[in-house]
Parts: structure tokens; sequence; C-alpha cells
């Protein structure tokens, strides 16, 4: 549509919306997707207990690929809530963040900069006109109801990168679900997604890392796993859970899939460590404890929290537990170089 004002020619470009459908883009970091058809992390067919089954709700780690040659892209959303938590960003809990692939890499573009529970906005406007590939990131902690995707009337879309069979899970606490990244694609599983080989799922639950064996059993369930980061010692550690069941959690992974790698991260520097000793002892039983665990089996590798963070001098976090963007690329770091370093031919 053309409109005329004091002989400039301004161009009003017409907005199309988008449904998700498998026809136009492809859904990843969500296993169960291809059945579900919704953005919860686990088969709603699975019922552990409430919290769990509130925190899978949440789109953690998933996102949608996509190619177009629009020049604006917007989004219309329902969330199950505007963000509710204090020591994290709106953007961190509720937004989705887009990138785009420039010179074979992904880089970050846009966020939703709105704290709202329903919403319709732009992201990018004015872009020349090329046909680029897109990753929009889910939320990290709020259950996404509805997403529609809105590109100019005459753009082309397209499915861009395919969903890999190679597959890495991250299990773990509230740190691996993303609190608190200023945005979802900053958390460590999403970075490690953009710069690993592999599909990689988020099975981070707030507050809920507890070793159930019922997610144990549902780890092995997912096809083509290769590599499992952990990260529990915040939660079952705390909640004297830890040396109770994590052999048993263990034992049932490595009984069905032999060949896989995992990786347990001890817990990350708790500044609090330094002035209680009931704490520090704590911690330190607990690191040896998942070290010896981990000599047992030759699947495992322990990689210690404290030496990853340690050059930071503890500002790797909001709260003294919850990470920011800095420490979240910490961890991505050291799991890139160490599955960099992985050899596929483990014993059977």
């Amino acid at each position: 549509m053309t409109k005329k004002s004091n002989n400039t020619r301004i161009i009003v470009n017409k907005k199309k919306h988008f449904q998700i459908t498998d026809d136009n883009f492809n859904i990843h970091g969500l296993y169960w997707y291809p059945k579900s058809h919704n953005f919860h992390r686990l088969n709603d067919k699975i019922f552990i207990d409430n919290q769990i089954d509130l925190l899978q709700k949440h789109s953690s780690g998933g996102y949608l690929s996509f190619q177009s040659d629009s020049t604006s892209i917007g989004l219309k959303v329902t969330l199950a809530s505007a963000a509710y938590m204090h020591h994290m960003s709106a953007i961190g809990q509720i937004g989705l963040d887009l990138y785009v692939k420039e010179k074979n890499k992904y880089i970050f573009i846009a966020s939703t900069k709105i704290n709202e529970d329903n919403y319709e906005l732009t992201l990018i406007n004015d872009f020349p006109k090329k046909l680029r590939q897109y990753r929009l990131y889910f939320p990290t902690y709020i259950e996404l109801k509805h997403l529609e995707i809105i590109l100019d009337q005459e753009a082309s879309i397209q499915k861009a990168e395919s969903v890999l069979d190679r597959k890495l899970v991250c299990y773990g606490t509230s740190i691996t679900q993303g609190a608190c990244a200023s945005r979802p694609g900053m958390s460590y599983s999403s970075i490690l997604g953009r710069y690993v080989d592999y599909e990689v799922i988020n099975l981070g639950f707030s507050g809920n890392a507890n070793l159930h064996y019922e997610i144990a059993k549902l780890i092995t369930q997912i096809q083509g796993i290769e590599i499992l980061i952990m990260e529990v010692e915040a939660n079952a550690g705390s909640k004297g859970v830890l040396k109770e069941r994590l052999e048993d959690f263990v034992k049932e992974i490595v009984s069905n899939l032999p060949n896989i790698k995992i990786f347990l991260i001890s817990n990350y520097p708790n500044p609090l460590a330094l002035f209680d000793p009931n704490l520090s002892n704590r911690i330190n039983t607990n690191r040896e404890f998942q070290k010896n665990l981990c000599n047992k089996y030759h699947q495992m590798k322990f990689i210690d929290g404290e030496r990853v963070m340690k050059s930071l001098n503890f500002d790797e976090t909001v709260d003294g537990i919850h990470l920011t963007d800095l420490g979240f690329y910490m961890i991505a770091k050291e799991m890139i170089k160490e599955i960099n370093k992985i050899s596929f031919d483990i014993e059977n």
C-alpha cells in the first residue's frame, strides 16, 4: 500500500501472521514437541510431582528456526503470566530473543522488551530485503501458550536448519534452567547449542534437581543422546539426597546407554562458604563424593564448578547462587572445550 503526503512517497508494508506449523518452522530443544505440539519440555503424559509438572511447561532451551527475506519480523505472544521474580529481569524470565545467521554464525539481534502476558510487537524493521536464517529462543521461566511470527505480506518463509539427530541433554537446577540469564539466548544450554554439533535439550528444573528415578528413565528414552551434562548439587546436596540417589541415577542411565558421556559439575563458588564453616564443609564433602563417583564409571568425568569460575572472584552471580551471563559464558566455554575433546570410542 502506498500513501502520498507533501509529495513524499511512503511505503506501508502489509503484514502476515504465520502460525507455528511443521511446514514453515523447525522446533529445536523440545524433544517431545513432534507428538505434543506444545512448548513443554517433557511428555505431558508423565507426572512426577506438581513442581516438576509446572516447571516442565517452561520452554527453556527451546527455539524455532526459519529463513525469510522479510524486511520486518514481529511476534504475537501469549504467556501464562507476566514476570514474577525479583532477582531476574522480565526479558530473562519471560522474554524471547532473536538471532540471525551472519558469516556462518548466529548473532543476537533483538529481544522482547515487554513485561506482559499477551502482546504483539515488532522485533526488527526496515531490514534490507535478503534471505536470512533466524533463531527465535523461547522463554526460560514461563509457559509459552501461543506464538505467531509476523512478516511482510509478500515475504518468503521456509524451514532453515534441521533438527539434529545427535542429542546433548543438560539436567540440573535453576542454573541449568536459566537463572539468571539476561535473556533466553544467554543460558549455558543455549550458548552451547550455537557452538556444538548437537541438538541441546534443557532439563533444568528450578529447585527440583532431586535426582528422581523417573527423570533418569526419561533421559534414557531420548533417541540419539550422546552427552549428558549434570549439575545437581545445589538442590540434591542441600536437601540431603545427593549421596542417596546420585549413583542409582547414574546406574540407570549407563546401564541403558553404555556409550554415553556424562559430565558431572560440582557446586559453583558460594561466597558465604568463606564465612560459614558448616556450608564450606558440606560443599567440600559433596565435591569429594561426586569426584569419587566419577572415578568409578568410565562414562563419567568430574568438572569442578569452583575451578570453572575461580578467575571471576565471585562476580559471576546475581545473588551468590544464580548466574549472570558472565557465569553462563564460563560454563559454556568449559563444556565446549570438554565436548571437543571427546572420543566416542568408549568401551561397551
